[in-house]
């Protein structure tokens, strides 16, 4: 978590906001929209509000960006919030 550069605070309707840390340059090779909301303002550590997604569904995404899979439950289960 030291070499991250972006903070994710995914917030869903009835849950309290999760911190997620990720890499500006995973994020721009894998997942070029997601990197679009990451454009630094001049600052070390830029932090991104993403709400209205379940903390688990972003892991996830950000599970399968860093070269992970989703498993086939998880995806049975979310499919549809995973897609959106």
């Amino acid at each position: 978590e030291k070499s991250t550069d972006v903070l994710f605070e995914v917030t869903a309707e009835d849950n309290a906001g999760v911190i997620f840390p990720a890499h500006r340059f995973i994020l721009k090779a894998c997942a070029p929209t997601l990197a679009e909301l990451c454009e630094g303002n001049g600052e070390d550590v830029t932090s991104v509000t993403i709400t209205h997604v379940e903390p688990k569904i972003f892991k996830a995404l950000l599970y399968y960006i860093y070269g992970g899979q989703v498993s086939d439950k998880l995806f049975k289960d979310h499919w549809r919030h995973i897609i959106d």
